[in-house]
């Protein structure tokens, strides 16, 4: 999508792709539903600053971005001062092998495009 055609929802949605950090609260189907509130970050959307917000995630998905989110009862409650949450990182010419996923994720890389790997090893990182 260019960058003019996106819109806020979906600029939103991708601001902390690899910035989750979970709890327990809520049910859905039975079972219990992570809740994470990132508090006074400053958002970047992919597009431009959002400036200091709060940052609602429920179930791996971002619901709110504001100035100021209420904690939900049973929220995880993360320091955002002086961080900066944007999303994931794309490497679009990376070299998969050993350990190369993680140390990528740590870096906050969430999307690699691998140049060359040994077919059944491409095929055991896939399951």
């Amino acid at each position: 999508m260019l960058a003019g055609t996106r819109t806020k929802s979906s600029s939103i949605k991708a601001v902390a792709v690899g910035f989750l950090m979970v709890s327990l609260a809520g049910q859905v189907h039975g079972q219990a539903v992570p809740v994470t509130l990132i508090r006074q970050a400053n958002v970047f959307d992919g597009t431009r600053m959002l400036g200091v917000r709060d940052v609602l995630i429920s179930g791996g998905r971002i619901t709110r971005v504001a100035p100021s989110i209420t904690a939900p009862a049973g929220a995880s409650v993360v320091d955002g001062i002086g961080k900066t949450l944007l999303p994931g990182l794309i490497d679009s010419h990376a070299h998969v092998f050993g350990d190369a996923l993680q140390q990528a994720l740590a870096f906050g890389v969430t999307t690699e495009l691998d140049m060359f790997t040994v077919a059944s090893e491409a095929a055991r990182l896939r399951a």
